[in-house]
């Protein structure tokens, strides 16, 4: 546990940072999953790029396929009233790319993740420092 405390001390962090860099953590991944989740529904991967990967990363799609039929979200959205069940199977298919394109990611988004978390904490931080400063 020290050497986490002289890490976040080097890096700048204090103790009272943690809760902020949580929320702004788990905002980027919510951030992420969306952006992820409309951009797949919009250009429906599965057609060209996904079934090449299907092939090669077939444990990985299998896993993205049980995730889509395990999700509450997804389960909440196919039985929606509001939503056609084309629509709905659409977003059902969209969540599962988006899930398995997140996965393929997930060496670049984790650490990108934390480095702006990094990043927009010090950047606020900054900016209450300045208020301190100046009074305001």
């Amino acid at each position: 546990m020290e050497e986490v405390k002289k890490f976040l001390s080097s890096a700048g962090l204090r103790p009272a940072d943690i809760p902020t860099a949580l929320v702004i953590h788990e905002v980027l991944g919510v951030s992420v999953l969306l952006s992820a989740w409309a951009a797949c529904w919009a250009v429906k991967p599965s057609r060209t790029l996904l079934t090449a990967l299907q092939v090669r990363k077939m444990p990985e799609w299998q896993k993205a396929q049980e995730n889509v039929n395990k999700s509450k979200l997804i389960n909440f959205v196919r039985n929606s009233k509001y939503l056609s069940s084309r629509r709905g199977a659409e977003l059902g298919v969209a969540f599962g790319e988006s899930y398995f394109l997140r996965k393929l990611c997930m060496p670049v988004l984790i650490p990108l993740k934390l480095w702006m978390t990094y990043q927009l904490v010090g950047w606020g931080r900054g900016g209450q420092e300045k208020g301190a400063e100046t009074g305001h």
